[in-house]
């Protein structure tokens, strides 16, 4: 049995989709997990648990610093009866190359583009329907933000099918069957995706609408949201990259991850030159957190206990 555990997001998905294919295509069991970095230890567990697993594939999620070590032990321990291919473009994976090589994993690295642009240089000639998972690559892209999309109706796929990701983005069972749907029925989306995505772009407007009035703070540069208490889980990155773009700043959004974390998301508009993602984990390894993303998309996570801190060591990037 092969196994595939694959990040959530579209890019995710659709690079997800274009392997699946193949490897149907060619008669192999293969199972899906859905991860982010911080929980891909407990998806590798589970594909532990596994015991006919013969080949792992671990695409767009990036290694979490914070749970590194454990991480490394579990692929250890499962490398010795599978072999494990990581196909990723963020730069925290980068680093640990001399680490997972030791372990005997291959990776397959790209710093230019996505997770879907990988698998579209890598597999798309060996897909059973080439122009269909083009698309799809292409869609992830653009999801990515790797690419811009000049043609209106992919444009309306993209935002249809990424808006359906928000609805309820710990939905794992609905973005395998999306998997399914496009490699099994060759569909990018369905009465049910169309669905989720109007409701999604409706509650959208609704918290775009009262992040206006969960500013905390707006200095020069930045400006920071506070959303703890608010259910917008799926909703923060698009409603931090709205304000950005509309009003020219940095946008950081602070919220609850559970009990005992809180989370800072922060974009940053095209105009304005700053690596957010090099200045957020500074602060978060200040704090004794982790994250991950982009120079101009990521996240951080922190103990709950340091929340004035991490708002504090955020609000002085006004200045820098």
């Amino acid at each position: 049995m092969y196994c595939i555990i694959t990040h959530g997001d579209l890019d995710g998905l659709t690079a997800a989709a274009i392997l699946l294919d193949v490897l149907e295509k060619k008669g192999y069991k293969t199972v899906i997990l859905i991860a982010q970095p911080f929980t891909l230890n407990s998806a590798l567990s589970k594909v532990d648990s596994f015991r006919s697993v013969s080949k792992l594939y671990i695409i767009d999620v990036s290694i979490d610093p914070a749970i590194w070590e454990k991480t490394k032990n579990i692929l250890a321990k499962l490398r010795l009866r599978a072999d494990i291919l990581w196909i990723d473009h963020h730069r925290a994976t980068l680093q640990k190359i001399e680490e997972l090589a030791k372990l005997g994993i291959s990776l397959i690295y790209s710093i230019d583009g996505s997770a879907a642009s990988i698998m579209k240089y890598a597999y798309l000639e060996y897909t059973s329907d080439p122009d269909f998972f083009s698309k799809l690559a292409l869609m992830g892209e653009v999801g990515d933000k790797v690419k811009e999309v000049k043609d209106d109706e992919m444009a309306k796929i993209v935002e249809i099918v990424g808006s359906s990701l928000s609805a309820n983005s710990e939905d794992d069972d609905f973005k395998i069957k999306m998997i399914h749907l496009w490699v099994r029925e060759k569909k990018i989306y369905n009465e049910e995706i169309e669905e989720r995505a109007k409701k999604a772009k409706e509650k959208l407007y609704s918290l775009i609408k009262e992040a206006k009035t969960r500013v905390i703070f707006e200095g020069d540069r930045l400006v920071m949201i506070d959303f703890r208490g608010v259910p917008a889980r799926g909703y923060i990155g698009k409603i931090a990259s709205d304000y950005a773009n509309k009003n020219n700043k940095i946008t950081i959004i602070i919220f609850n991850s559970g009990p005992n974390e809180v989370v800072a998301t922060c974009r940053v508009p095209q105009s304005l030159e700053f690596n957010a993602l090099n200045k957020l984990l500074e602060i978060a390894r200040k704090l004794g957190g982790s994250g991950g993303g982009h120079p101009r998309a990521c996240s951080i996570r922190v103990p709950v206990s340091f929340t004035e801190s991490l708002k504090n060591e955020l609000l002085a990037l006004d200045k820098t």
